[in-house]
């Protein structure tokens, strides 16, 4: 099994990253009178403070691709103004994004092509929401435990990442999902333990769940998979192997 305790710090990054704070170019608002560039642009009527929009590439991250495939999809992160407008300039290195995807407070998450946000109404639905409480096989919280959560296909849903991670109780809050179904992973503070559950949730609903996290190399790989994508899980599990097993062998000498 993978033994590294910087392993659930290293998802909350990619998750934070597939939120916008690190994902293919760095984030940044700009409006649309700061530059004479070509920039893409559109508006959300409606959107309430905080809310941002993600760019996304032409060429989406498949759902095996992992968390780590989808944050690298994401050209760029930018702010909302007061009037629901939004302008980011094209970088000359990225490619021109195809698609938006709307993050807002209290609102589930809109995927939508940029043309339907020029001139378009769209509507920003009621966000669905999953409470957890995960805790050890003993009974006891686990505490900065970390979750992922998936759609239907498999593919990560980039959620805020403060509601990843779990508090001194052991509890999370994903937030801004929509309706549908979906898979969530968590992952114990220092990687040995990990448990999974499936639940389905309507806008404006909040389903709540109990999680108790065990040692299961299955789990452990589906984790790993669900953030690094298939190659990159097998490459890490391949790595963490071989340490292994040259451990192993130092032990042997020294024990001669």
């Amino acid at each position: 099994m993978l033994r590294t305790p910087a392993w659930p710090a290293l998802t909350l990054a990619l998750s934070l990253a597939a939120c916008g704070g690190g994902g293919g170019s760095s984030s940044s608002s700009t409006s649309a009178a700061a530059t004479a560039a070509p920039a893409v642009s559109g508006r959300v009527p409606g959107a309430p403070p905080g809310t941002v929009v993600h760019l996304v590439a032409p060429e989406a991250a498949a759902p095996d691709e992992g968390l780590l495939g989808h944050a690298a999809a994401i050209v760029a992160t930018v702010d909302v103004d007061d009037a629901g407008a939004f302008s980011w300039p094209v970088e000359a290195d990225l490619p021109a994004p195809s698609e938006a995807l709307v993050s807002a407070p209290g609102r589930a998450l809109l995927r939508a092509p940029l043309a339907a946000l020029r001139g378009q109404e769209v509507a920003l639905a009621p966000e669905a929401v999953i409470e957890a409480r995960a805790t050890d096989p003993a009974g006891a919280p686990e505490v900065d435990a970390v979750a992922m959560i998936l759609d239907a296909t498999g593919a990560p849903v980039p959620v805020p990442p403060d509601g990843l991670g779990t508090d001194r109780d052991g509890r999370l809050r994903v937030t801004r999902l929509p309706a549908g179904d979906y898979t969530l992973l968590v992952g114990s503070a220092d990687a040995r333990r990990h448990a999974l559950a499936r639940v389905a949730v309507g806008a404006g609903e909040r389903a709540a769940l109990d999680l108790r996290l065990a040692e299961d190399p299955d789990l452990e790989r589906r984790y790993i998979e669900a953030a690094l994508g298939r190659a990159g899980a097998a490459a890490l599990l391949e790595g963490s192997a071989l340490e292994d097993a040259h451990g192993h062998e130092d032990g042997e000498e020294v024990a001669q």
